[in-house]
């Protein structure tokens, strides 16, 4: 599930997909999420889009299969000038995700890990509004890229 805490109100997503893997020593976690069955606000609910949120870590050392338990941060960005290339969430603009916490769970299914994951963003429709809190709660399936 992805949550966005709006001023408006919660908006909730169902996922399409959830993945990780590494390129080089970076750990990648890339969730998209679904229109279908979303409970958005009055000012999304007629716009048929859904978040998409990538968002690499720095694990070096780190084996994928041994995963459970490890938690990482993301800082983000400081401000507009920085590159937010490797944390980013997608809805009508691309918006840089701000201080990511990642927990990744044991798995009780093979090739996938429980991941609970909590950011910042600007709105998704209008940055004025403020920022937001962006809460998932998922199965991420390890592949290969």
């Amino acid at each position: 599930m992805i949550q966005l805490a709006r001023k408006e109100g919660i908006e909730l997503y169902n996922y399409s997909m959830a993945r990780m893997y590494f390129v080089g020593e970076t750990l990648w976690f890339d969730i998209k999420g679904s229109a279908e069955d979303a409970k958005c606000n009055p000012d999304t609910v007629d716009c048929g889009m859904y978040p998409v949120i990538e968002l690499g870590v720095q694990a070096p050392g780190h084996d994928i299969r041994k995963l459970a338990g490890t938690e990482f941060f993301h800082k983000g960005i400081e401000n507009d000038e920085d590159d937010s290339c490797d944390a980013l969430i997608y809805y009508f603009e691309h918006e840089p995700i701000i201080n990511a916490t990642i927990k990744i769970s044991e798995s009780q299914y093979q090739d996938k890990y429980k991941v609970i994951m909590s950011f910042m963003t600007n709105d998704i429709v209008d940055w004025e509004l403020g920022p937001i809190r962006v809460n998932i709660d998922a199965l991420f399936e390890i592949t290969t890229n």
